[in-house]
């Protein structure tokens, strides 16, 4: 009976029924609003980077002001964060960029925020924040591409959300960490990047846990040759466990993976975290600018790069015996 109706309605050339039955229009929500705010409020802080005019053609642009950081008048633990460029034309020309806080005592750097295309918030795991000091000053790292529209004093905004006063979350995470995947140590990352005309390329990075962690978020960073990044944990005993693969990598919109409560990788001291990443370099891939060139590693989108951002905290052996015995529950609750 409904298809005999939907075929009577296309050979009468699908004409309009009665508008007053539409549904409302669809309200998209602008890119000016915090996207956590629904979930979390409005931030309970915001900071903000230099103006930069936004050229309309050109190379890659960076722009890497210091601002000095303000608005904490003591230490807090981050809860969540957001990085939100201007909207319009931020959200076109922007495209990553980091918010790292470098302590006025001379600490270990915070990095407030972190921003790819498809990636701009960042909630830690329950019972998970990040220490922030009060004084210091933001080292903005800002990557513009522009795209044939100008602007005058563009602003890039982080929102800060904290735990109340006095509230010391049970994990303290040092958020987004940056793993190599290249052969290369103890040199500039990426040296070893190659890839030859019409080609391919694999590389291989390998790094081993002097503490136990907890994986929450893996995001690998490519560019336009690449294609796979494959995260794997070898294990003290021997044993080898694939934790992550992104086969369909897009420069144009990356991913920031988030792991459920109980799938969260839980991994001993001694662990070794071995990345794979798979370049094309041929016409085979969509977006490659130019399969006729040599590609090497670069700040360009048209160069390339091979590391992974995870986001990982690392524990005491106590507090792993302890999550150990919980994700078990948790997965007999399951059966």
């Amino acid at each position: 009976m409904q298809i005999d109706t939907i075929e009577a309605w296309v050979e009468a050339g699908a004409p309009e029924g009665n508008p007053a039955d539409l549904p409302a229009p669809i309200e998209f929500p602008s890119g000016a609003e915090w996207q956590l705010a629904d979930q979390l409020g409005p931030p309970d802080l915001i900071v903000k980077s230099s103006p930069y005019d936004v050229i309309a053609n050109g190379q890659d642009q960076w722009w890497m002001p210091n601002v000095p950081f303000e608005g904490l008048d003591q230490e807090r633990f981050l809860k969540a964060a957001e990085f939100k460029p201007s909207y319009p034309l931020g959200k076109k020309v922007v495209h990553h960029g980091h918010a790292v806080l470098m302590p006025e005592d001379g600490g270990r750097t915070v990095a407030l925020a972190r921003y790819g295309v498809g990636k701009s918030w960042e909630i830690f795991p329950e019972g998970t924040g990040m220490r922030v000091p009060t004084d210091g000053t933001i080292a903005w790292n800002l990557h513009y591409f522009p795209v044939g529209a100008e602007g005058a004093d563009d602003v890039v905004e982080v929102g800060l959300w904290f735990y109340p006063e006095g509230q010391t979350p049970e994990r303290e995470t040092v958020g987004e960490v940056l793993f190599r995947v290249d052969g290369l140590k103890g040199m500039a990352r990426g040296q070893d990047i190659v890839i030859p005309p019409h080609g391919y390329q694999v590389l291989t990075g390998t790094h081993r846990l002097d503490s136990p962690a907890v994986i929450h978020s893996y995001r690998p960073h490519l560019h336009m040759r690449g294609k796979v990044m494959t995260m794997e944990a070898i294990f003290p005993d021997g044993t080898k466990e694939v934790l992550n693969q992104v086969n369909k990598y897009d420069h144009n919109w990356q991913i920031a993976y988030i792991y459920e409560e109980d799938a969260k990788p839980l991994l001993p001291t001694g662990t070794i975290l071995q990345f794979t990443s798979v370049f094309d370099n041929t016409a085979n891939n969509p977006i490659n600018p130019d399969p006729e060139q040599w590609v090497v590693f670069g700040r360009r989108g048209v160069d390339e790069m091979s590391h992974a951002w995870v986001g990982i905290t690392y524990i005491n052996e106590e507090q792993f015996a302890q999550a150990l015995a919980e994700k078990r529950l948790l997965r007999f609750r399951k059966l």
